[in-house]
């Protein structure tokens, strides 16, 4: 061992002893070999680094001077370490397998291999997780040596391991060591028997954390092997863990090829005519939109388009897990994100809204959640986006209106009115009024008496539009205002606000709509006013 060190002073010093104490090395070797190894072990497993090179170094030279013919001399030296009660002992072991297969030819190890294949499997065994580490690493220089025979000999032993209670804990993180340094020969070999039924994602989960890139290239079995295997485990006790197990391996991936993979699949799947597929899908899909930190804005429109679409679905667990989805990645979004999104997400509303055939959005009807999984987008589109963005979001606003339950609205009709009020006051073009007069009209017609509390707002915003210079525009305050009357409980001082702007008008085409009002009016006013004679009053001015 002196003549291994790393100082140069002392490998001189220890050769010129050698020389004069040692006549023949080869036998004084073997007669020391056994207390040689004791103390090699010991090194090889050390914290300090100028120990275990010392270690290492000697390891190799035992060999090149005693040839491969000492492997049956040290073998069971090493099997024997291995059951040693000393955990730095049985690292050494493992160290120093892969010191001496470095040093050893492919046929050597091969002649072998019946004695070092079970040592490395014990090994990998290990109670102790740093023996298991120095294990992989045997089996990384196992493989490089003998090739696909070390995946033969070694991973089977492992997943059948896996069976037993007393060492699968052991085995399984044996197996994690193993991917950690060999992912892209052992994934491969372990994916076919992992997925096959019944399908093993405990253990697929546990290696995805350590497959690194490898695991991207399995992805097009993993996905529908786990989609059959959470669908047959929704609904039971086992759910949840199947799902966290499913969770691990999807969170795993953060390249963007994995990322297209996921998200396709998994929205592919969601068209599936098997209900249990597709809710599988759609929960797994919940999962990677809430959960991944990974950055997926390239596939933002696919997962909006696709997700809305699953709103008509008519399985519960899909509509709840697909809106989760949707509300999740509408959190996410900034400002920039979601305007981007404003015409995409008209388009596929009109879609769900013909799918629905005149009947209500499912989705959008979900109790405690209605709309506000796509109220955020819309109302960015209406508050900060250009003319052309307020005005499609404030159409797509008015169509989810029409599709939604007034049940379901009611609890967002603050988010909604508000800033539909605020944009209708500033100075916008008069298209981008009328979407928003008619977004107003339709929630009016909707949730009427929900919207008392703006009502002094709507009456000031609708008879100001009355005033506007576009003929439009005045019409569609005209038609919003013969909805307020509706619920409007003190009708005079809209009147009189009415007359003063006939008499006042100087523009014949204001006046025209502003009587055309007035008109229209009087049929809702005669139903709703409580006093006759303030309607006896109104009537003869």
């Amino acid at each position: 061992m002196g003549r291994s060190d790393t100082q140069l002073a002392v490998r001189q010093a220890s050769l010129h002893v050698w020389k004069i104490v040692v006549s023949n090395t080869p036998r004084t070797l073997r007669e020391i070999l056994p207390t040689l190894f004791g103390l090699l072990l010991g090194f090889l497993a050390s914290t300090c680094a100028d120990k275990r090179t010392i270690a290492a170094r000697t390891l190799g030279d035992l060999v090149r001077k005693l040839g491969e013919k000492i492997l049956p001399e040290i073998i069971p030296i090493l099997e024997e370490g291995l059951r040693s009660e000393k955990s730095d002992k049985r690292q050494g072991v493992c160290i120093g397998l892969s010191e001496i297969m470095k040093s050893t030819s492919r046929d050597a190890v091969l002649c072998f291999s019946d004695s070092l294949v079970p040592t490395v499997r014990k090994a990998l065994c290990d109670p102790l997780e740093e023996v298991r580490e120095a294990a992989a690493k045997t089996f990384e220089q196992l493989h490089s040596t003998i090739g696909f025979q070390a995946l033969e000999d070694i991973l089977p032993f492992l997943l059948k391991q896996l069976e037993c209670e007393e060492t699968s804990e052991f085995a399984l993180d044996g197996l994690k060591q193993v991917m950690a340094v060999k992912s892209r020969v052992v994934l491969p070999y372990l994916v076919p028997k992992l997925i096959s039924p019944p399908v093993n994602t405990r253990v697929l989960a546990f290696l995805s954390s350590v497959a690194g890139d490898a695991l991207t290239r399995h992805l097009g079995v993993i996905l529908p092997a786990m989609m059959s295997a959470l669908k047959e485990k929704l609904g039971t006790s086992d759910e949840q863990q199947e799902m966290l197990n499913c969770q691990a391996v999807i969170l795993s991936v953060e390249d963007e090829a994995g990322q297209r993979i996921i998200i396709e699949d998994l929205l592919d799947t969601t068209r599936s005519a098997d209900v249990g597929r597709r809710q599988a899908a759609a929960v797994i899909l919940n999962i990677y939109c809430s959960k991944t930190k990974a950055d997926y804005t390239a596939h933002l429109r696919n997962l909006v388009s696709g997700l809305i679409r699953l709103f008509n679905d008519t399985n519960a667990v899909v509509l709840n897990e697909s809106w989760d989805a949707l509300n999740a990645i509408s959190k996410k979004l900034d400002a920039g994100s979601q305007l981007a999104l404003i015409d995409d997400l008209h388009r596929d509303i009109r879609i769900v809204g013909n799918d629905a055939a005149g009947e209500h959005v499912p989705g959008f009807c979900i109790p405690k959640k209605g709309v506000t999984s796509i109220l955020p987008m819309l109302r960015e589109g209406v508050l900060t986006g250009n003319s052309d963005q307020k005005e499609e979001a404030a159409k797509a606003l008015g169509l989810v209106i029409k599709l939604t339950s007034a049940e379901a609205l009611k609890p967002s009709v603050v988010s909604i009115t508000g800033p539909l009020i605020r944009i209708l006051g500033d100075r916008f073009s008069w298209n981008v009024k009328v979407a928003l007069l008619e977004t107003l009209s339709l929630l009016l017609a909707k949730v009427g008496l929900a919207l008392k509390p703006f009502l002094p707002q709507l009456q000031t915003t609708f008879t100001k539009a009355l005033q506007d210079p576009n003929r439009v525009v005045r019409l569609k305050a005209a038609e919003a205002l013969g909805k307020l009357i509706a619920i409007h409980a003190k009708v005079d001082p809209l009147f009189t606000e009415l007359l003063n702007g006939i008499r006042t008008s100087e523009d014949s085409g204001i006046r025209q709509v502003t009587e055309l009002t007035r008109e229209g009016l009087m049929l809702p006013l005669l139903f709703h006013l409580s006093v006759y004679r303030s309607g006896k009053h109104i009537f003869k001015e």
